[in-house]
């Protein structure tokens, strides 16, 4: 299965071309690229600053109080390491300590470099200073140092009694290092630099992590074949989540020991990773690799104390590091069969990660000085480089091959599109000639059913008479020339300005009105947009008004008629026409009338309401206009 972001193995060989020449010059690369990290490494576990100062006073002996019940008093070297009963998880150990104080040292602080778990610190009996504890029972962090003034007034000239309670509820037990008593000035370098390593480092490593497992889940999205940066993104988030407890003291515990179980589940998926990112696929299924991280939530929340922390203490832990190392001879083969640059890489910061675990390991067993730093915590951030870094150099590989082909497609995507510019221009010219078509056919309806109808009137009255009925024809060719100038009128384009239609529907109907005595109220509100108004929804609408104004003035009996336009956000409409009089009412469709009809299929043909309410008051005709008429509308 392959992770890489090209495609197939020429694009892999492509981003190696020119780097290694010979098999014999790779080997040569890799063990001396190999070594180099090795000595990296172990300079590493000596990178902390030393404790020099002849004004410092160094307390390396302690004895164990009476906390420690099953333990007489004795005499311990520190660093001393303080292991948990079985049973409860529980640590708890009191040194006492001689120091012999000289006032003219002035004003002196006491500072614990290292120790693991809480710390109590008591001088001739009083209580001085306590740190903050993190409980979880598989966590294997220190705490961070404490620095913390002796009171003047407490200490005596001469011996005086230091008593420092170390409690823990960790899988390693607790440990407290060498104590150091002296001036403030000479103290603080190392505490500042100790504090940073321990405290302020992680919390700033700790959202790298988060956000680059972040980044890295989302190329799993948009690339689903990215399996080996899918599984280092999970291990990532599993990481960030093991340092919850650190960030949220007051965690319930059992979230707590869960938070610190993530971090062996990470641990448990680096071998998979190194498979997936090498082309291989892993040796079980990738769900059978959590079952250690199961077996320590058994052993935390179910198995008895005693049994459950052997288990996890001597079984789960030392298993998962063994599954670790293994990451390095699939790296191995992978540099050695492969070549190329991407295994090397990572084999050399699996090296120095593997360095560090099993430094840290042999620590907490007290195989190694106690009072060493841990240097674990920086596992991840040098992977997420190494990761973060071949992984934009796989992106810009795959750029570099993507406008390889950019020049060769360039001739054909310039010929093909002329070729659908043509086809365009042809589309045009048919759609243009459909709705000249189109237009044409509405232009010889309407003429045909309104000017025609008014012009068979006419004809009809010059065939009766003279005398008044040529007023009557001159009234008809009024009616009929005002109807021809509202349907040109409607095949203007308006823009889906409202308001620009029913003014000119305005300026065609006062006349009407004014020649048959009857005022206009006209009332015209700020309108919204109504999208899709066409020459041909502005003549329907011109035609509901049109035959709502005629009824009015020919059978309401008013003198008086309001046309309003106002706003309707209501329902999917936006604008409401109203057409009232103050008639004698009585509006209902009659045999052989078709006006109100006619208005409620126009309304129905554009998505509009049409209402018509009629009282001995008046009569109010209503078109509620939708906000966008459809295209079909026309």
């Amino acid at each position: 299965m392959s992770n890489s972001l090209l495609s197939g193995r020429s694009a892999s060989s492509a981003l190696h071309t020119g780097l290694l020449v010979s098999p014999s010059r790779r080997r040569l690369l890799l063990a001396g690229f190999t070594l180099m990290m090795a000595i990296i490494s172990f300079l590493a576990l000596y990178a902390e600053p030393r404790m020099v100062s002849d004004a410092l006073v160094a307390i390396e002996e302690a004895s164990l109080g009476p906390s420690l019940a099953a333990v007489d008093e004795a005499t311990v070297q520190l660093p001393h390491r303080c292991y948990p009963d079985p049973a409860t998880w529980v640590c708890s150990i009191t040194y006492q300590l001689q120091y012999h104080h000289d006032r003219e040292r002035g004003e002196v602080a006491l500072y614990l470099p290292h120790f693991g778990g809480k710390a109590r610190v008591s001088l001739n009996g009083s209580l001085i200073a306590a740190s903050r504890l993190v409980r979880s029972p598989i966590s294997i962090g220190e705490s961070g140092p404490v620095l913390v003034q002796l009171p003047d007034r407490l200490l005596e000239p001469g011996p005086n009694e230091l008593a420092i309670e170390v409690y823990s509820e960790q899988l390693f037990g607790g440990h407290l290092g060498r104590v150091y008593i002296g001036p403030d000035e000479d103290i603080r370098p190392h505490y500042t630099f100790t504090r940073f390593v321990l405290v302020t480092l992680p919390r700033l490593i700790d959202g790298w992590i988060l956000a680059m497992g972040a980044f890295l889940l989302l190329i799993r999205f948009r690339r689903p074949n990215e399996q080996a940066f899918f599984v280092f993104g999970v291990i990532l988030l599993l990481f960030a989540a093991s340092s919850l407890p650190a960030i949220w003291p007051e965690m319930d515990d059992n979230l707590a020991r869960l938070a610190n179980i993530s971090r062996l589940a990470g641990a448990s998926l680096l071998l998979p990773f190194s498979c997936y990112f090498v082309d291989r696929s892993p040796p079980v299924p990738i769900a059978l690799f959590l079952l250690l991280p199961i077996t320590a939530v058994i052993c935390v929340f179910v198995l008895p104390g005693e049994l459950g922390g052997w288990i996890l203490r001597y079984l789960v832990v030392p298993l998962i590091l063994i599954q670790g190392l293994a990451v390095i001879p699939v790296l191995v083969a992978a540099a050695f069969s492969r070549g190329g640059s991407e295994p090397l890489l990572l084999l050399g910061s699996a090296v120095v990660v593997a360095v560090f675990a099993i430094h840290d390991l042999l620590v907490l067993n007290s195989l190694l000085d106690s009072n060493r730093v841990l240097l674990s915590r920086f596992n991840m951030p040098l992977l997420m480089l190494v990761v973060g870094a071949l992984l934009v150099w796989r992106m810009a590989t795959a750029l570099a091959l993507t406008e390889r082909y950019n020049a060769r497609l360039k001739a054909a995507v310039v010929a093909a599109e002329a070729k659908l510019r043509e086809q365009f221009s042809q589309r045009q010219a048919e759609a243009r000639r459909a709705a000249l078509e189109a237009e044409r056919m509405r232009l010889i309806r309407d003429l045909h059913d309104g000017l025609g109808g008014q012009l068979v009137s006419i004809l009809s009255l010059s065939e009766t008479g003279k005398g008044e009925e040529s007023k009557e024809i001159v009234k008809a060719c009024q009616r009929a020339l005002t109807d021809l100038r509202l349907m040109l009128n409607s095949l203007e384009d308006v823009g889906n300005d409202l308001s620009l239609m029913l003014g000119m529907f305005r300026e065609r109907i006062e006349p009407q009105l004014r020649a048959a005595r009857i005022a206009l109220d006209w009332r015209l509100s700020p309108l919204p947009e109504v999208t899709g108004l066409t020459p041909s929804v502005t003549l329907t609408i011109f035609r509901i008004l049109q035959e709502a104004v005629t009824n009015v003035m020919r059978h309401s009996g008013c003198t008086r008629v309001a046309i309003v336009a106002q706003p309707l956000l209501q329902d999917g409409y936006a604008v409401r026409l109203i057409v009232r009089d103050n008639g004698h009412g009585g509006a209902a469709r009659r045999p052989g009338s078709r006006g109100l009809l006619n208005m409620e299929e126009r309304s129905a043909a554009i998505n509009a309401r049409f209402t018509i309410e009629s009282t001995e008051e008046g009569t109010s005709v209503l078109i509620d206009l939708p906000s966008s008429i459809p295209p079909s509308s026309s």
